[in-house]
């Protein structure tokens, strides 16, 4: 489980500018998309389970955290009792 302030630190010195908390509804789901930008989430409350183009689904609880890079397909699916991330996006350069 990481600290929020490492998780803070960490997004702040891997150049994730930008910085947002999401709360999601309960048992919602995303279904496979890919953004430019890459990302780094961490589980604050509830659980996400990530699925990727690979096949593999990974399921984060509070204190996890994953990171899924820009142009990578994946999907989403959050708990039953809905979740909050913490969310780092770091664009590309122009």
């Amino acid at each position: 489980m990481m600290d929020i302030n490492a998780f803070r630190a960490g997004l702040a010195a891997d150049g994730f500018t930008e910085v947002l908390e999401s709360a999601l509804a309960p048992g919602q789901r995303i279904d496979k998309h890919s953004h430019a930008w890459d990302a780094r989430l961490m589980v604050l409350e509830g659980t996400v389970t990530i699925s990727r183009a690979d096949g593999n689904s990974t399921l984060f609880e509070r204190g996890q955290w994953c990171e899924v890079p820009g142009n990578e397909p994946h999907a989403e699916a959050y708990g039953p009792e809905g979740t909050t991330l913490l969310i780092g996006r770091r664009h590309p350069a122009r």
